[in-house]
């Protein structure tokens, strides 16, 4: 088997030391292929989930260094890697993707907060599909096979364990076909904390994960998107896979055990704290897949304030 994880998002954000031991190590135990692909933007005022840092050009310097050699450690390959000054450029007009975003959401909520993330959202996207892009053309020069999982990550993901061998839950004769997500705090659509596509299903996907936000059938509630029926990103790309007929299917938590993680201030000793965002763990992701010590330590692990 040979997967290629691609992530997006803020270098600051990106928790680097979770990646090499529990997602890259569960993989490359089982014989398998771990290429990693990253695009992400240095913002050097974004300081969620790091301490106190002086040197933003050393501190980028020194971790994409260390986040480089922990992925070889664990038998992984980083295959391309770019950090950027600029935010990630879109070729969507800056209008109709506003008034996709902002009618996302009830007129009661913080509508430019809620515009900011959905833009994120779209920028992430568009970053995945650049990766993607670059991980086919590495396939067609290097002569070394297809992958067979193409894995889309968000830089703040975190894990709760380790990944679960993909022997159970990749489905060999089926799975070229499908897409692969968590099962629990969904939103009523697909979890975007991870997704992982077949070889088969992520050529028809990712290519197309923004472009039905051109569709002006975006911009009325009688669309197949429109923005009166489709509240979330979440809800957007389960629309998406049906509308492209690639099959979903829903993992339990346990054995796809990803959620967001932020450092968090502890105001006892008052220093960072690596915690889960609590609405991305509800009850349900707490299924018989963990023992009773690791649904303990999860509770415990959930951010205070987040």
């Amino acid at each position: 088997m040979k997967f290629a994880f691609f992530i997006c998002g803020i270098f600051q954000r990106l928790f680097w030391e979770d990646l090499p031991l529990n997602l890259i190590k569960p993989l490359t135990d089982e014989g398998a292929s771990v290429h990693i692909y990253y695009m992400l933007v240095n913002k050097s005022q974004f300081k969620v989930n790091i301490g106190k840092v002086q040197d933003y050009t050393e501190y980028t310097r020194f971790h994409k260094h260390v986040f480089q050699k922990s992925i070889e450690m664990v038998g992984g390959k980083l295959m391309h890697s770019e950090i950027l000054d600029h935010d990630i450029e879109i070729s969507m007009d800056f209008n109709l993707t506003m008034r996709f975003i902002m009618g996302m959401y009830s007129p009661n909520e913080k509508k430019q907060r809620l515009a900011v993330m959905g833009y994120n959202i779209i920028k992430r996207f568009e970053c995945a599909n650049t990766l993607f892009n670059i991980a086919v053309n590495n396939m067609k020069s290097d002569g070394d096979g297809d992958y067979d999982v193409f894995g889309l990550l968000r830089e703040d993901a975190g894990f709760v364990r380790r990944l679960q061998p993909y022997e159970k839950w990749y489905d060999p004769i089926k799975g070229p076909d499908k897409i692969y997500t968590r099962n629990c705090a969904h939103f009523h659509g697909v979890s975007d904390k991870v997704i992982l596509f077949g070889k088969n299903a992520a050529p028809k996907f990712l290519p197309k994960i923004n472009a039905y936000l051109y569709d002006s059938r975006n911009l009325t509630s009688s669309g197949l998107f429109g923005y009166q029926k489709t509240k979330n990103c979440e809800q957007y790309l389960l629309k998406l896979a049906k509308f492209l007929d690639v099959e979903h299917v829903a993992l339990p938590f346990s054995v796809l055990p990803v959620s967001d993680v932020i450092y968090e201030t502890n105001q006892t000793d008052g220093e960072n704290h690596k915690c889960f965002k609590k609405q991305y763990i509800d009850d349900r992701c707490l299924d018989k897949g963990f023992s009773s010590q690791e649904k303990t330590f999860i509770k415990k692990s959930k951010c205070l304030h987040h």
